[in-house]
């Protein structure tokens, strides 16, 4: 009997071999199968051999889903776990988003996986460290090496930053800062990872992937059994007594091969630079973080005093050259362009509000491109430094440093009166200004990028969001379904309790345009702004709000997004609403209450602005929901399967119910209901949210108790 059952598996498993050798899997195939197989290490190593003919962009998307599927089973998935290591050795970008998403795990503490996060993240490290002799950092740690030591010199543009008011002494900021810099002012490393005590934790491996790169390096042939045993114990020596080879290359000797000492001399320096340039990387970053919690700990009162101290910050940073200078980062940008950071301009920081924590909005002057500085600088008391001292405040033209409004603008042409009070000064216009105002404004290639800073807050279900909004916006925009348009933006999550926004540009929330032009209806807004309701523009931006609406009513319904106040919900100046703040969504809502019951928010002001449930336009509306409806359930395995390998393990609140998650997802896509009992039943959900009491309510609430106008 056990035989039988045996052979029967036997069968099986060279069945489902055979399936998968034979097949041309796409991506979306191999994610399904090592789901599904992945305690086969046949159909493992047969799928991972699959993923490598796929552009490491692609890769990228399913990080978080590959990392948790290494989390979950550990040494169960070795292909997978080879797979993103070798993808970490020819990325950087790649390494860093792996290695945040192993630190937020080891930060979890959770003693089933803590000793294994803890052991795959050096792993991680090591192999970005180590690189390959393909990979794409060598430009970047050229210049770095070139770079080291050099500043572009600096213009004194007679700028201003904000004076030291109440409250907050030097000292308090100065602490911030020595929290930021860790040990860099001392010498030492900024963190506690060397590349070598790396190698030391996996010491065959690495020492057998340094061998063969010396191989490659001296241009040999394939050596013998005992020539390599030779070149592994004499390479694994020389990481022993690292110092002395570096100072004394002619010491190293390789058994019975001939190695030019100067190449081991210079892969060793190789590594020791890139060491250093992942953890600046790293210490740049989690600074960032560090800022948002020090000003939490000044318990500042007043917004004032908080955007007043984290200026002084930013003046007392910016001071600090060698740190700010000398690293391209290729994680700020969502497309991945690395850019180097020069300057953060003091008067550009914004705290946001928010109950318990201090997040803010800055803007970055960055260089793009691979720009090397070939002049000698001048001397250090030539270069204009900022001083928090003798300074008066800059005038920032509107307020935006409220939560609400923390969205800049893009470029564009003359605009009515109502829509420049709304948006305030253009993107473009304010990128002129800081170009004028910065001691770095000439350099060539300088440009500004502006994100969102989160410290103490867990952004990974955000992340998450914000990965299924881009998959709803890819799969219509496969399907020629422009006209359902979704905004997705960059949310990274780089540790358990903090990461980095986009800043969404060119919109502000619906509670911020309120307050600004003081009126209770958006219809009336989309009078004022646009002109009368027959006119090109008034049709053009309703039209943008139409289809906007639709799309993000499929996201909100089906991820049971909640907390849909008119604080979480913008508007851009183009009439296109985009949804924010993912902190409740599939299973969790406020208080665990499940208070907002309808499927989306439809209150009567949104109907208003399409004229009504009698016109053509709201009929428009329907038929977008369920044309996107239809193309999106044709696609359910994708989507489930992107939430239901993030299931295990996982600390997301979205995931309270466990399993029951994944069901009562799969129950939304009305899978048993053919294509033309579709519409009647997007019918009863648009029905279900339209002007919905427990919505009403729930906008009132947030009214009273945060002041998010209604």
């Amino acid at each position: 009997m056990k035989k039988s059952m045996g052979r029967r598996r036997r069968g099986r498993k060279k069945d489902i071999l055979a399936i998968f050798g034979e097949r041309d899997l796409d991506i979306w195939s191999c994610l399904v199968a090592l789901q599904k197989y992945s305690n086969s290490r046949d159909v493992q190593q047969l799928i991972c051999n699959k993923l490598y003919e796929f552009d490491t962009s692609v890769i990228e998307f399913f990080i978080p889903q590959l990392c948790q599927l290494i989390i979950y089973k550990k040494k169960r998935v070795h292909y997978v776990s080879q797979f993103i290591l070798d993808k970490c050795r020819s990325s950087i970008r790649f390494g860093l988003l792996v290695s945040f998403i192993f630190q937020a795990a080891l930060d979890d503490n959770n003693p089933s996986t803590r000793k294994f996060c803890k052991i795959f993240l050096s792993q991680c490290e090591s192999a970005m460290v180590g690189g390959s002799k393909n990979d794409n950092i060598a430009e970047y740690i050229h210049l770095f090496k070139k770079n080291k030591g050099k500043e572009f010199q600096q213009e004194d543009n007679n700028y201003v930053v904000s004076p030291k008011i109440g409250a907050v002494s030097d000292k308090d900021l100065e602490n911030i800062i020595s929290d930021l810099l860790g040990d860099y002012d001392n010498g030492e490393k900024p963190m506690e990872f060397s590349v070598f005590n790396a190698y030391d934790r996996s010491t065959e491996e690495s020492v057998y992937k340094l061998s063969e790169r010396v191989i490659d390096l001296c241009n040999m042939d394939e050596v013998d059994g005992d020539s390599m045993e030779h070149l592994l114990f004499d390479i694994e020596s020389a990481y022993n007594n690292i110092k002395t080879i570096k100072n004394n290359p002619e010491d190293a000797i390789l058994g019975d091969i001939e190695v030019d000492h100067n190449i081991l001399d210079d892969i060793l320096l190789e590594q020791s630079l890139r060491e250093e340039y992942f953890a600046r990387i790293q210490q740049i970053i989690k600074g960032f973080e560090v800022i948002s919690s020090g000003l939490v700990d000044l318990s500042l009162k007043t917004k004032d005093l908080k955007n007043n101290a984290l200026r002084r910050i930013l003046s007392m940073l910016n001071n600090e050259l060698d740190y700010m200078h000398t690293i391209y980062i290729p994680i700020i940008l969502p497309g991945g362009e690395p850019v180097r950071i020069l300057r953060i301009p003091p008067s550009e920081g914004l705290c946001l509000n928010s109950r318990d924590r201090v997040p803010y909005m800055i803007s970055l002057e960055v260089v793009f491109g691979n720009y090397e500085i070939s002049h000698t600088e001048n001397e250090e008391e030539n270069i204009a430094t900022e001083s928090s001292e003798e300074v008066e405040e800059i005038d920032l033209g509107p307020d935006i440093s409220d939560e609400e409004d923390w969205f800049l603008l893009d470029p564009g042409e003359e605009v009515p009166t109502v829509l420049k009070t709304a948006f305030g000064e253009t993107w473009e216009e304010r990128k002129q200004t800081l170009k004028k105002e910065s001691p770095l404004g000439h350099v060539d290639g300088w440009d500004v990028v502006s994100v969102i800073v989160k410290g103490g807050d867990d952004l990974r279900q955000e992340q998450l969001a914000m990965q299924l909004i881009q998959l709803f916006h890819d799969i219509f925009q496969a399907k020629g379904l422009f006209t359902l348009w979704l905004r997705p933006y960059m949310v990274l999550a780089t540790s358990a309790d903090g990461g980095l926004l986009e800043t969404v540009k060119d919109a502000i929330s619906i509670h911020g345009l309120k307050e600004k032009l003081n009126i209770d209806s958006l219809r009336t807004y989309f009078i004022q702004a646009y002109g009368n309701i027959d006119s090109p523009e008034f049709r053009k931006a309703q039209t943008n709000f139409v289809e906007s609406l639709a799309a993000y009513a499929l996201v909100c319904y089906l991820l049971q997004i909640k907390d849909r106040h008119n604080g979480n919900i913008l508007i851009d100046r183009e009439g296109h609403i985009i949804h924010i703040d993912y902190g409740f969504m599939l299973e969790s809502s406020p208080g665990n209450l499940a208070f907002e019951s309808a499927p989306f928010k439809l209150p009567y002001e949104f109907v208003e602005v399409m004229g009504g449930t009698d016109t053509d336009t709201f009929t428009y509306f329907q038929t977008l929901l369920e044309f996107g409806f239809l193309e999106l359930r044709k696609h359910y395995r994708e989507i489930v399967c992107l939430v239901e390998m993030m299931l295990p393990l996982t600390n997301m609140p979205c995931f309270v119910s466990g399993p029951a998650t994944i069901t009562n997802l799969v129950d939304r896509f009305q899978l048993h209901l053919s294509e033309e009992e579709v519409g009647p039943f997007i019918k009863s959900l648009t029905q279900d949210s339209l002007g919905s009491l427990r919505t009403s309510a729930y906008d009132h609430y947030q009214y009273l108790t945060n002041g998010y106008r209604v």
